[in-house]
């Protein structure tokens, strides 16, 4: 029974690090070269695997920015967590998060906008894949936690719905920079639609 667990641990270890190889090795050639640039050929020719295990790991290349993005989420969750926590309001934690992944889009803005269209399609499919959670939607978590622990949030609202509106409404913030260039003024923004986004579910 030890050895099996030892064998499993060991096998999930080399597929996390597999796995980690390819996401930075992939968002490297597409900082490099651009998302479009890049084929999933030469992907598996850069990480020196076989075309089908690339595939196993990740179905399409949308699927690793999707990687990337959720990893520099996690491991900031913590962080954010705490500092959110501290400010009293479902609307000011709203703003606070849409305000510090906006800073996130602005720096990678071309995978941001993959990762958007990406993120569109799985929020809309009735069928939503297992384990498919973005990081936005582990942060919406604890937005909902703390917004029906004080009463912000009204307790029939179902919370999926609230989780799938926050990320809508941060998707709505980052296609308002796509659209507006520099005319974008991320404060005003982000104050206007996470006032929307709080009196949407408000108690």
């Amino acid at each position: 029974m030890e050895k099996n667990e030892k064998a499993v641990s060991r096998s999930e270890r080399k597929k996390a690090e597999l796995r980690k190889k390819i996401v930075e090795t992939a968002v490297g050639m597409f900082n490099e070269k651009s998302f479009h640039g890049v084929t999933m050929d030469d992907i598996a020719g850069a990480v020196d695997i076989a075309k089908g295990t690339l595939y196993n790991h990740f179905p399409a290349k949308e699927e690793i920015v999707a990687e990337f993005i959720k990893n520099s989420f996690t491991s900031k969750h913590y962080e954010r967590i705490m500092r959110f926590r501290e400010l009293k309001g479902t609307g000011a934690r709203a703003a606070h998060i849409f305000n510090e992944l906006m800073q996130g889009v602005m720096r990678q803005k071309d995978l941001f906008e993959v990762f958007i269209v990406y993120r569109i399609k799985n929020i809309m499919s009735f069928n939503k894949p297992e384990g498919k959670e973005s990081g936005i939607g582990l942060l919406a978590e604890e937005v909902v936690r703390l917004g029906k622990k004080d009463g912000d949030i009204g307790g029939n609202i179902a919370d999926g719905f609230v989780k799938d509106l926050f990320e809508f409404t941060f998707i709505e913030i980052a296609k308002a920079f796509y659209n507006s260039g520099r005319k974008f003024r991320l404060a005003k923004t982000v104050k206007e639609y996470a006032g929307v986004f709080a009196r949407g579910i408000e108690a």
